[in-house]
């Protein structure tokens, strides 16, 4: 309680929010909610142009085609081409539009699996900083200490203060640092997918499409492995913190 635990500590673990508040300015504010809309309007214009003048010179090409009766590809196939075509088109559309909530489903979804596979509540960004502000915590009360000790010219607390620190808030920091990358890497990647699903149209660009898609599902994967092994670690960390 208050009582016997001073109001300054209790007021700098209250106030643990440091990564959340910059996942959310990097993250939300300047990439999501800004450059994000930037993206998606333009490139919706660029991918809805390139899709009307294709499936028009596609339509007028095969119509030629069955017209002069220069068509060598069977009908079946033919009917099987523009049914693909049609599929590509809508997902494209379907992306342009729900760009924003797909990008959040992903990144909850790598919420979940964590918390399934580690059976903790708290998300890894709320255990970072949970583990800055004990490490916060931790410096206060030992220059507390240091300062009312009788050997003030002894440098020994003031080292022992920074190594503490160092030890409880530098796994917090590498794993936001590797978290935070991850997540941007995906929402740039799905920022644009339209225009790599747009590329499923001709055989020359499908490999762009496939090596897009293979990179999407690789940052997941390993994205899910930090949050989880981050859990465990933040998890073990903070306990050890509140210990000491």
């Amino acid at each position: 309680s208050s009582g016997v635990f001073p109001e300054k500590y209790l007021n700098a673990l209250s106030d643990a929010s440091f990564y959340c508040h910059i996942r959310n300015y990097i993250l939300h504010d300047n990439l999501i909610n800004g450059w994000m809309w930037f993206v998606v309007n333009n490139l919706s214009t660029i991918v809805l142009a390139m899709s009307t003048a294709f499936i028009t010179l596609w339509v007028v090409m095969a119509g030629l085609k069955i017209m002069y009766r220069s068509n060598k590809e069977p009908v079946l196939d033919m009917m099987f081409r523009g049914a693909k075509i049609a599929l590509v088109l809508s997902l494209v559309s379907g992306m342009l539009g729900k760009t924003d909530t797909i990008i959040h489903t992903v990144l909850g979804l790598q919420d979940s699996i964590t918390t399934i596979v580690t059976g903790s509540d708290l998300p890894v960004d709320q255990l970072i900083d949970m583990n800055l502000a004990v490490a916060q915590v931790m410096k206060m009360v030992t220059d507390d200490v240091v300062d009312a000790s009788a050997d003030k010219a002894n440098k020994t607390g003031g080292e022992n203060s920074l190594l503490g620190v160092m030890g409880q808030a530098g796994p917090a920091m590498l794993t936001s640092i590797l978290v935070l990358l991850s997540q941007i890497a995906i929402v740039i990647a799905l920022m644009l997918a339209p225009l790599f699903i747009f590329f499923l149209l001709f055989q020359q660009t499908t490999p762009l499409f496939w090596g897009w898609a293979k990179f999407l599902l690789g940052t997941f994967i390993a994205l899910c492995f930090v949050g989880i092994v981050s859990s465990i670690a933040m998890n073990a960390t903070l306990s050890y913190g509140m210990i000491i």
